[in-house]
């Protein structure tokens, strides 16, 4: 039996849940938040700070409310490759987004190489759709990792029919 994979059949769903990791931490800002919140006015202020207390607590709100909009923007990414064609679907807090369309409608994906917020080297694996807007199918600091992911949708969509793509 061989079990390094080289047998198995093509990946065919393929997922960037980064936007999970964003959403979790948004939510528990504004939980934290929101704790604060009642201790603040259970306690009616804080005297420590005076009547700073309350300026700060809206300024504390008034950037948790802007994290959350700009949260929301982060859509989870699957991609789906099956013999009726490629299905893209983008998942995010309020609504789903979805694209379904054959494998020979969307170029093949590329490898951006860029640098993370400390400079480190960040690589993202970025599939074009045909109405023109990327995703990122997956991404992270190690370059084999996003190539593998490029290499098994590749090797997904070579397996279609030609007619299917």
């Amino acid at each position: 039996m061989d079990t390094n994979g080289a047998d198995a059949p093509p990946r065919s769903e393929f997922r960037n849940d980064k936007a999970v990791f964003v959403w979790g931490f948004v939510a528990t800002w504004l939980a934290f938040l929101l704790c604060f919140t009642y201790l603040f006015v259970r306690e009616r202020g804080i005297p420590q700070v005076g009547a700073w207390g309350l300026p700060i607590l809206l300024l504390f709100w008034i950037a948790g409310i802007g994290i959350a909009v700009w949260a929301c923007a982060f859509a989870r990414i699957c991609v789906r490759v099956s013999a009726s064609g490629v299905v893209v679907r983008e998942r995010f807090p309020s609504r789903t987004r979805e694209l379904r369309c054959h494998a020979a409608d969307l170029s093949p994906p590329r490898i951006a190489a860029g640098r993370d917020s400390e400079g480190d080297p960040y690589f993202q694996c970025v599939l074009t759709l045909p109405d023109g807007r990327e995703i990122v199918m997956a991404e992270g600091p190690d370059h084999s990792a996003v190539e593998r992911v490029r290499t098994a949708y590749l090797a997904a969509i070579a397996g279609l029919r030609p007619r299917d793509r």
